[in-house]
């Protein structure tokens, strides 16, 4: 049975429902994000569609058909080739430089992360999970929970019974999502789940000595000039990793090229494109709904080569490296 990733949002909060109703809801922690100003902001260049390669009537068709139908619900939308910017369109009182989150989205940006720790040889992705986290080795860890490795949790493979539920009923999340049983051996089956990539933004936290937020800083955000973003953090101060990221529609767009071009940007190479290729590459077969016909590296593969960056209710960058083509979809604030 397909269904799409947007429903099983529904069914989320549901269990956020029920899982309060026994319990004392006067009390809510307080939002913590992780603000990164100061950064310059780099404008991407707009061009006109001839000079693309592209057809304006059919694009402006296009986008008025979307913004017509009631049922799309686009807010906002931005296209370009290469580095060129086609159209970067929001709805007002927003605009294409306003934060917005981005839901599942920042997964990718948090593998990204990863790959900087690999090229730097931080880590390797047969490192066990466990390993980082000695202060929990005392604690009755399952014998599947001690087999995760950092590919695992790439992949969506780690087979973990945690889910984002623990982040309204647990403090630690570390510690549920070790203390967690599988619900069958590591890398036997996908199932996708949030709690993978919060642990990969702990652990660059453990071999870098840094934040998400200030080991990316100087390897993607400034190179990319994206400012204004802000990231969610966990009761323990980390980035939420799986969620929480805000960050523009030019800002989804310059990630989208990023990966597109194996992590140049503006002529500047900012990794070595091995790292963004093995990233992209595609490491599992299946259907979780109707569009995807695989998984990578936190990177959602499409048919006829295309792949994606999604987060739920419709926070998208699509690629397609045949036609170099990148397009951000996002909602406002």
């Amino acid at each position: 049975m397909n269904i799409p990733r947007q429903f099983y949002g529904v069914n989320y909060l549901s269990k956020i429902v029920s899982n309060y109703q026994d319990k004392d809801i006067t009390y809510f922690p307080k939002m913590e994000y992780h603000y990164l100003n100061g950064l310059d902001n780099i404008n991407l260049d707009k061009s006109a569609s001839y000079k693309l390669g592209l057809n304006a009537d059919v694009v402006y068709n296009f986008l008025k058909k979307l913004m017509s139908d009631r049922s799309c619900g686009v807010e906002g939308i931005a296209i370009a080739r290469g580095e060129d910017v086609l159209v970067n369109f929001y709805r007002p009182p927003y605009s294409e430089t306003t934060p917005h989150i981005t839901n599942s989205t920042c997964k990718t940006v948090t593998a990204i992360a990863v790959m900087f720790a690999l090229s730097e040889e931080r880590l390797s992705l047969e490192d066990k999970v466990v390993s980082f986290f000695g202060e929990y080795e005392s604690k009755a860890i399952p014998s599947l929970v001690r087999e995760i490795t950092i590919e695992h949790l790439l992949t969506m493979t780690s087979c973990s019974k945690t889910n984002e539920l623990i982040s309204v009923c647990e403090e630690d999340w570390v510690k549920a999502f070790l203390l967690t049983d599988c619900s069958r051996e590591p890398g036997s089956r996908f199932i996708y789940n949030s709690m993978n990539t919060y642990m990969l933004g702990a652990i660059i936290n453990r071999v870098t000595g840094e934040s998400l937020m200030d080991y990316l800083t100087p390897r993607l955000w400034k190179p990319l000039g994206i400012s204004g973003v802000k990231w969610e953090l966990c009761p323990k101060g980390l980035e939420r990793g799986g969620w929480g990221l805000h960050i523009s529609l030019e800002g989804m767009l310059k990630l989208g090229m990023f990966l597109s071009s194996d992590g140049s940007f503006h002529g500047r190479q900012l990794i070595h494109p091995s790292f963004i290729r093995m990233m992209k590459n595609k490491k599992v077969f299946q259907d979780t709904d109707r569009l995807s016909t695989g998984y990578g590296y936190q990177i959602w593969h499409l048919p006829d080569g295309m792949y994606m960056l999604s987060g739920m209710y419709g926070q998208h960058i699509i690629i397609n490296e045949a036609k170099r083509m990148v397009v951000a979809r996002g909602e406002p604030p």
